[in-house]
This record gives structure tokens, C-alpha cells and sequence, in this order.
């Protein structure tokens, strides 16, 4: 009978990598809902009532479920969040979990401590402040959503820092989520066809470059549980193997980035710590030079050609600039934003800000939209609140750190994707972002046990 998380010392990491562990009854659970909600909506696409059945579906799991799990049902539901929005509406019903979630925190007795309190005053005062200069509430939805956001996963993320499967569990739903999204785009995506220089963005609904760096992130986690593990696990790699085809089908930029930086980064440290390279990063450089083999071999294949046309955009992108552009977009919006100091300090708001700047085209840097929308003061308030948020999480670790160097720097690596991703990509106070940094922190704690 194959262990489950329930047999196991919560409190020992040990006891979880000498282990073959596979989910729980609430994981399994999670996963089976998931899907099902995910096909209703797929059925229901454009039908208003499908969409407001949807809602009710959204209340009824978020009233059954313990805020732990909702935060498991969120991770998996979030690469494909675009797709759960009400009718005609860009509004994501994941802030419906999050809002119930919360409050049955809260009504538990678990509060926050005044600091975090106060932060998060600070945030909402400046984001009503900045209305009589910015003219519109955008930052103040935006903060209030944020707050509830991170007090939710810092209080759930507290109690559980120390719990072994805390982590494997949410990386292995954030994994299954996107290949779901991937599946899904496969019957919803009119457009594209495999062999063909089109990209796949996990269906209509969706955005090539956000899913290309939702597959990255999952990758980045899942090649710190194979490495971390005692038991080496053939599904995770599989599951590796699945999204990373998925992602050279989104012939996404930064998704190539962030696999070459994180191959280059783990050789590089493998090198120097170890004196020799991990046999898990050998096997995946093995894996390039054979997949770089079979296209030199059979260069008309569809397989060939979905790896082919992903490093074309590379190598011979269409303007002759490989950044497409992005260092003159930030550029422009660097002058814009000096040439306005009010603008400068205060922002002008996260409603179309480049339509307020006058511009046509986002900014495609995180740090530069958020810095256009808050203003370098909300920028400041948002980049502290998530430094002390590790301040928080690392002081409620209590398991003894390890002297393996190595370790520490693979649980490093899911943080340096999610920047990687963000600086070529957008905003860094929405859902996803906010998620992915808390499992970002976890990372870097679950390679630092003994």
C-alpha cells in the first residue's frame, strides 16, 4: 500500500524524502473538484447562467473546505484563473476563496500581529491617499485584495512552515493545475497547431507568456522536490517532461530564459559545492543534447519543429531584436515617469496606466508597471511588505538548518525564475504573483533542513 501523507511525522522532513509519499484523501479531493469545475466552465464558455452557477459553486467549496485546503484549491485553480471569471467580466472567483478563507481565519481566533496590522493600514491608507491624485479606486481594490491575500497565506503558511508535506503537496497541485490549463488549452485553442509557427497560451482565454511562466515556475519547484528527495521519482519527472513541452509550444521568451538560467544555475553549483554534477542535472543536460540530436536528425518532424520554433523567436526574432523591443518600452516609460514627478512618486493607478501615459503597449517589467501604478512610495510599501514576509515565515521555521551549500542554493532557484518571469513579464502585486512567492519562500526553507 503506497504511504500517504497522513503516515508520516508531520514534523520530520527526513521522514518524508526516505519515503515514497504520494497525496492525501484532501489532495486527491482537491485535484477531483478542480477538474470538475475547470470542465464545467470549459462547457459553459459565454453562457451567463454557467457563469453564475459557477459562483454558487465557488461559495459552496469555499464554505465546506478548512482554510488550508482552500489554499491547496486556489494553487491548483491558479494557472488557469483567467478562465474562472465572471460573465463578461475579468474579475477572477478565486478572490471569492480567498475572501471566505480569511474570514473563517479570523473567526477561529488566529489573528495577525500588530506589525503585520500595520502594514497593512499603512497600504490601504496610501492607496485612499493616492486617489485625489490619481482620480481613480483601482489601488485601493488592488490593496484591499493584496491585504487579504497575503494575511490569508501568511497566517496558513505560519502554521504549516514546519509541516513536511506542506510544500510537496503545493508545488505537485501547482504542477497538476498547469498541465491541466495545458489540456485544456489543447480543446480550446482554434489556433494552434502543432508544427506550425503559432503559439500555444494554454487556450483563447489565456496569454502565451503568463502560462509559459506559470509551466517555468512549476518546473523550477519540481526539480527541487526530485533533487531533494531520497527516492528519486519517475512520475515527477515525467510531470517535468510534460510542462516543458507545453511550455516550447507557447515559443514564450522568458520561458526559455528561465529553463537555460536554471540548468546553467544548478551545473554551476553542482560544480563548485559538489566537485561534480548532480546525476538528476546530468540526466536533464543528457536529455538536451539527445532532444538537440533528434532535431539535427529529423529536422521536419512536429516535435523538431516545436523546439525548433521556440529558439527561432530566439535566435532570428522578426525585428531584429531579441528583447523584442522590451528595453525601449522601458525606456519610454522611464522618461514618462521622470517627466512627471507627481506621477513619479505617486503613480497614476492600475487601471490602463500605459493608456494614461499615453502609450500603447504595457510596460512588460513587473517592477516598471508596479512602479507606474503605485508610484515609487507604493512600490517601496509593497517591496517591504514582502521581505518582511519572509522575515516572518523564516521565524516560524524551527527545524535545524543544513551545512549542504548546495541545498540552499537549489531552494533558491524557484525565487530567481519567479524574478526572471516578472522583470520580462507583468504585474507583481496581483494573485498569482503573491502565491507564487510564498511558495518561493517555502522552497528556500525545505532546503535548509538537515
Amino acid at each position: 500500500m503506497p504511504k500517504t501523507v497522513s503516515h508520516i511525522n508531520k514534523n520530520t522532513y527526513n521522514s518524508l524524502l526516505k519515503e515514497n509519499v504520494f497525496f492525501g484523501k484532501w489532495e486527491y479531493l482537491i485535484v477531483f473538484i478542480g477538474t470538475i469545475y475547470s470542465i464545467i466552465f470549459l462547457v459553459g464558455r459565454g453562457n451567463p447562467v454557467i457563469s453564475y452557477v459557477g459562483v454558487t459553486l465557488f461559495v459552496l467549496i469555499s464554505v465546506l473546505l478548512k482554510p488550508k485546503n482552500l489554499v491547496y484549491f486556489i494553487v491548483f485553480l491558479l494557472p488557469n484563473q483567467r478562465f474562472f471569471t465572471l460573465y463578461d467580466n475579468d474579475i477572477s472567483l478565486l478572490n471569492i476563496v480567498i475572501i471566505f478563507a480569511l474570514f473563517k481565519i479570523l473567526f477561529n481566533r488566529i489573528k495577525i500581529t500588530q506589525t503585520q496590522f500595520i502594514f497593512v493600514l499603512v497600504l490601504l491608507i496610501y492607496s485612499i491617499v493616492s486617489t485625489y491624485k490619481i482620480d481613480n479606486f483601482s489601488n485601493v481594490f488592488i490593496a484591499v485584495k493584496a491585504s487579504f491575500l497575503i494575511i490569508l497565506l501568511l497566517l496558513v503558511f505560519k502554521n504549516n512552515v514546519n509541516n513536511a508535506s506542506w510544500y510537496f503537496n503545493l508545488v505537485l497541485l501547482f504542477a497538476l493545475g498547469s498541465m491541466l490549463t495545458g489540456i485544456i488549452g489543447l480543446f480550446t485553442a482554434d489556433n494552434f497547431v502543432l508544427g506550425l509557427y503559432n503559439r500555444f497560451s494554454g487556450g483563447d482565454y489565456n496569454n502565451a507568456n503568463i502560462f509559459g511562466s506559470m509551466l517555468s515556475f512549476s518546473i523550477a519547484n519540481l526539480f527541487v522536490i526530485h533533487l531533494r528527495s531520497k527516492q528519486k521519482n519517475i512520475n515527477t519527472l515525467a510531470l517535468i517532461f510534460v510542462l516543458v513541452l507545453f511550455g516550447f509550444m507557447t515559443q514564450s521568451r522568458s520561458f526559455v530564459l528561465a529553463v537555460f538560467f536554471g540548468i546553467v544555475y544548478l551545473t554551476f553549483f553542482s560544480l563548485i559545492i559538489n566537485k561534480k554534477i548532480n546525476l538528476s542535472i546530468l540526466l536533464v543536460l543528457l536529455i538536451g543534447f539527445g532532444v538537440g540530436t533528434f532535431i539535427y536528425l529529423y529536422p521536419n518532424s512536429n516535435i523538431s519543429k516545436l523546439f525548433y520554433f521556440a529558439l527561432d523567436r530566439i535566435l532570428n526574432p522578426k525585428s531584429g531584436d531579441i528583447t523584442a523591443s522590451r528595453f525601449y518600452i522601458w525606456t519610454v516609460y522611464s522618461e514618462k515617469l521622470f517627466s512627471d514627478i507627481g506621477s513619479l512618486f505617486f503613480g497614476v493607478g492600475s487601471s490602463n496606466p500605459h493608456f494614461i501615459l499615453g502609450l500603447s503597449q504595457v510596460a512588460h517589467n513587473g517592477l516598471i508597471e508596479l512602479i507606474v501604478s503605485w508610484g515609487i512610495i507604493g512600490s517601496t510599501l509593497f517591496i517591504f511588505f514582502f521581505i518582511n514576509i519572509w522575515r516572518w515565515l523564516n521565524r516560524s521555521f524551527n527545524i535545524r538548518k543544513t551545512k549542504k551549500w548546495l541545498w540552499r542554493f537549489v531552494g533558491y532557484l524557484p525565487l530567481l525564475i519567479l524574478i526572471i518571469v516578472r522583470i520580462t513579464g507583468h504585474s507583481i502585486v496581483d494573485i498569482a504573483f503573491i502565491v507564487q512567492l510564498f511558495i518561493s519562500y517555502q522552497a528556500i526553507l525545505v532546503c535548509r533542513y538537515e
